[in-house]
């Protein structure tokens, strides 16, 4: 399960790249940038004392590619892409990525919450 998370988490990513960069049209450029950042996620981790694990590198390269796939077919569907279409392709991916967010920090942030008012 912990694998399926790390590469939902990082489908946004890779869509953002290839939607908002244009350096980023290239699929190694978007593979490296997956790569670099979650290698830097994972040496922060070394910092708070949390378990860093190789395969959260593997998976969350894999989600970034995945976001990079899914903006590319989108982008093909639309054979000229004008500035409505990538105001479109924006605004979808930014719902996609806040939902995530909200799902991912709901419980943490609720208990942060209950804690602070001492519920």
């Amino acid at each position: 399960m912990g694998m399926i998370l790390n590469i939902a988490l990082f489908i946004p990513f890779g869509g953002f790249l290839k939607i908002y960069f244009k350096y980023f049209c290239n699929v190694k450029r978007t593979a490296l940038a997956g790569f670099l950042m979650s290698l830097s996620i994972e040496l922060l981790q070394l910092l708070t004392f949390r378990a860093t694990d190789v395969d959260d590198l593997i998976m969350n390269t894999i989600g970034t590619l995945a976001g990079y796939g899914i903006a590319k077919l989108i982008r093909k569907k639309s054979k000229s892409v004008d500035e409505e279409d990538r105001n479109r392709m924006k605004l979808i991916g930014l719902i996609l990525l806040v939902g995530l967010v909200i799902v991912f920090i709901r419980y943490p942030l609720m208990a942060f919450l209950f804690r602070i008012l001492g519920l």
